[in-house]
Order: C-alpha cells, then sequence, then structure tokens
C-alpha cells in the first residue's frame, strides 16, 4: 500500500513538471512571437522593411566614401604600375618586385567568390575579365544603390573612371562589405544599363585574404566639403554632357538656358576649372531627418558655388551666387544708398569675371557702348581674355554722381597675389528697377 502511495506521488509530480515545462514553453513562443512581431512593426514604422527602398537608398557619406574607397583599392591593384608594386633594390632604387602572375592574384583576391566561379577565373585567364591599366584611376561615384539591409551589405555603383585627369569609362561596380569581418569583394558589372537592373544575394560569403580588408574612411566637414567640390569639378569635366541636369533648374534656365550652352562653357574654361581648389566651405542643414544639406564652397579666385542635397549622389548644383539673386542680397541692397549699389553691382560683375561668364558681363553693359565697342558677345570675350586674363580683387576709389548716372573708379588685383600691377577702370553705371542696372567701363 505503501509502495503504491509512494508510486502514485511521483506520477503527480511528473504530470505537474510535465504542465510546467509546457507552460513555459508555450510562454517562451510567444514571447519569441512577440518579440519578432515587434521587430517587424518597428521595422515598419521605421520604413525599413525586408528590403524597403526607402531604408536602402539611405546612405550617408561616410557610407558613400567607404564604398568608393575599395573600388579604388581594386582599380590600384588593377595597375600594373602602380606603387604597390614596386620597391628599393639594393642601389637604394625604385624597381618592380613583383611579376605579373603576383599582380593577377593580387587583383583576384578582390573578386568575389560567385564572379570567380561563374567565369572560372585563375591567374592565367583573369585577363580575359579584368582590364589591367599601365597608369592611375580615379572612381568617381554618380550613383549609388544599397541592394541588401543586413551584413554583408551589399552596393551597386555607376560612376567614372578618369586616368590622368581624362575620361576613360563609365563604369558599375557590385561591391559586397563584410563589416563584421572588415573586408570586401567586388564585381565588376558589364552589360548594365541602370543600378536598378542588380539584385542582391544575401547569401554571398567572402573569404579574408591579405589585401580585401575595408579601407578605414574618417570623413571631416572639411572632406565631405571637399568630396562635393571635387564631385562638382569632375561633372564638369567628364560628364559634360549630363552635367546640365545637375544644376538647380531655376538657375541653369537662367545661366546657361541650355544645355549646348553650358557644354560650350565647360569646352571653353576646362583648364580653368581643372585648376580650381576648395579653400572656404560652409555646411547649412536643410533638413536633418532626410540628411539634406546645403554647401556652400569658395575656391581661390573667390568664386561661390552652391550644392544643395537631397541624397548622397542626388544633388543641384549653382556654380555662382548672382545669377540668382539671394535674399540676403536684396535685404542689403534695398537698405543702401546709391554708392553701395552701384559696388554691389560692380562686385556681381567682377565675379562674372573671374567665372569666365562672359555672356551675363557682356549682357548687362550699355546697348550703345557693346555695339560700338565689340558689336558681338565673340568680340567681347576675346577681348576680356586678353585684356583680363587673371582674377581679381576689387578696390574702390573715387565716385561721383550726376543725373542718375554714377562714377566709380576700381582698381583691379590679381587676386592670387602671382602677378603685381594693377587695372584702373571707371565704371560708368545706372541703376533699373528689380535689381538690374546698365554699365559702361573705360576701355583700354
Amino acid at each position: 500500500m505503501k509502495k503504491l502511495k509512494i508510486s502514485i506521488f511521483i506520477v503527480i509530480v511528473l504530470i505537474i513538471i510535465l504542465i510546467i515545462t509546457f507552460i513555459l514553453i508555450k510562454n517562451r513562443e510567444e514571447d519569441l512571437q512577440y518579440d519578432a512581431n515587434s521587430i517587424m512593426e518597428d521595422r515598419e514604422s521605421m520604413g525599413i522593411g525586408e528590403f524597403s527602398e526607402e531604408y536602402l537608398q539611405k546612405i550617408d557619406i561616410t557610407e558613400l566614401m567607404q564604398v568608393n574607397g575599395c573600388v579604388e583599392k581594386f582599380l590600384e591593384a588593377i595597375n600594373i604600375n602602380s606603387s604597390i608594386y614596386y620597391g628599393k633594390d639594393d642601389n637604394d632604387e625604385m624597381v618592380k618586385v613583383v611579376d605579373n602572375s603576383q599582380i593577377y592574384s593580387r587583383a583576384k583576391d578582390f573578386l568575389s567568390e560567385d564572379y570567380i566561379d561563374v567565369n572560372n577565373i585563375d591567374e592565367n585567364n583573369i585577363t580575359d575579365y579584368i582590364q589591367f591599366v599601365e597608369i592611375e584611376q580615379q572612381y568617381t561615384i554618380l550613383d549609388i544603390k544599397k541592394i541588401t539591409d543586413i551584413n554583408p551589405f551589399q552596393y551597386v555603383t555607376y560612376g567614372i573612371i578618369t586616368q590622368n585627369d581624362k575620361f576613360y569609362q563609365y563604369k558599375y561596380f557590385l561591391i559586397t562589405i563584410d563589416s563584421a569581418n572588415s573586408i570586401f569583394a567586388i564585381e565588376p558589372l558589364e552589360s548594365i544599363n541602370d543600378i536598378s537592373e542588380v539584385k542582391g544575394n544575401q547569401e554571398i560569403e567572402i573569404e579574408k585574404n591579405f589585401n580585401n580588408n575595408i579601407p578605414i574612411i574618417s570623413m571631416t566637414a572639411e572632406d565631405v566639403s571637399k568630396y562635393y567640390f571635387d564631385t562638382m569639378k569632375n561633372i564638369l569635366l567628364y560628364d559634360k554632357e549630363h552635367a546640365y541636369g545637375y544644376l538647380d533648374e531655376e538657375y541653369a534656365n537662367v545661366r546657361f538656358k541650355t544645355a549646348d550652352n553650358l557644354q560650350n562653357y565647360i569646352s571653353k574654361n576646362s583648364e580653368y576649372i581643372r585648376e580650381l581648389n576648395l579653400t572656404q566651405y560652409k555646411i547649412e542643414t536643410i533638413d536633418d531627418e532626410l540628411r539634406q544639406d546645403r554647401y556652400l564652397l569658395v575656391d581661390q579666385y573667390e568664386n561661390i558655388y552652391t550644392i544643395e542635397t537631397d541624397t548622397v549622389t542626388d544633388f543641384r548644383m549653382r556654380l555662382d551666387t548672382y545669377t540668382i539673386i539671394s535674399d540676403d542680397f536684396k535685404e542689403t541692397y534695398d537698405s543702401a544708398d546709391e554708392q553701395y549699389k552701384v559696388s554691389m553691382n560692380i562686385d556681381k560683375w567682377v565675379q562674372m569675371l573671374n567665372n569666365r561668364d562672359y555672356t551675363h558681363a557682356y549682357e548687362i553693359l550699355d546697348e550703345t557702348f557693346r555695339n560700338n565697342n565689340w558689336g558681338s558677345e565673340e568680340a567681347f570675350e576675346q577681348y576680356m581674355r586678353e585684356n583680363f586674363a587673371l582674377h581679381y580683387d576689387v578696390e574702390y576709389t573715387t565716385y561721383s554722381s550726376e543725373n542718375s548716372t554714377y562714377v566709380q573708379q576700381i582698381n583691379l588685383t590679381d587676386i592670387t597675389g602671382e602677378t603685381e600691377g594693377t587695372i584702373s577702370l571707371n565704371i560708368i553705371m545706372q541703376l533699373k528697377d528689380n535689381y538690374e542696372f546698365v554699365m559702361s567701363f573705360s576701355v583700354q
């Protein structure tokens, strides 16, 4: 009898344990389900579903530069004359310390396993798929898309490859970045017309080697400003057929009117554009949540450029600050006396000269004056290029006025300080409505 009671007790205890275990498992499943649902709800509330376009397009500048750095590491590897392949011999002379097979092996280290497997690439046939060069190359990303949203992250880029400051080719790349292991792989893309054609692959794995570590990127405000300044230059110099589309629409219609006019301006001034350097910058936030910023960029000739971003590769450019008059300018102008208004207008005209904008510098001249002296914009441009070839700073000297006609003497000096001497001009000006004016100047 006693044994029976013990047996019954044991059975009851086991049943209780089973019930408790079942309850715990059930609660755990519910907790897990809740966590999963909660995560999905959070992702949906942030607009970042499994492959949400809104999320995938939110790429910050550091992310962009890291991707660009990966591409440039690959481009360095396929340059058979790169400095990475040279070292000093016993006579302290620089000599190539690797052979072609080692160069091919290094380049192969950057390629994705998928790309290698699909094409059966090895050191013997890699030149059939990768175009090795003998010159340094740079890559400017014109468009980028993030196509996977969990590690490893994948990006497809479209951009310009340049060699020795000359356009080489447009190129698409697929870049996979394994942030957890700080490594990447790359795949040159062929027969692609748009980055939207490329789909992501979440299953891809990257094997670490001696070369495919992710470049370390640290961006300061100055670095970001310089990136946009250099990108602006590269678009004007190497993508001039599409450059008009990068301009702010209102600005483009007023300054250039047509894409052909912009291309003509670039062709005439390519050497001048190539030499531009960033000297000052200011960053203003338009919308912090949407990562929209305004960059005011100043070159060595004190020309001011404006870039407003929607995304890191979707932005609008203005190549000066005088074509579209700002509210600040209007406010200052409206409260100024006539002498100060004259000086503000002269400053705009000199900016046009410094910017090689002879079209608008010609248009604001008094019609009789310009017709008597040149008769065409082309003749005026030739005269200005011959007689005002430098970039100028303005000094205002004597001033007089009579019957709504204002005479301001100015001295122009080389803004770079590389040449001595001044050019003295008498500017004769009449002020019009709506911030407009006409002028003439003493012809040498």
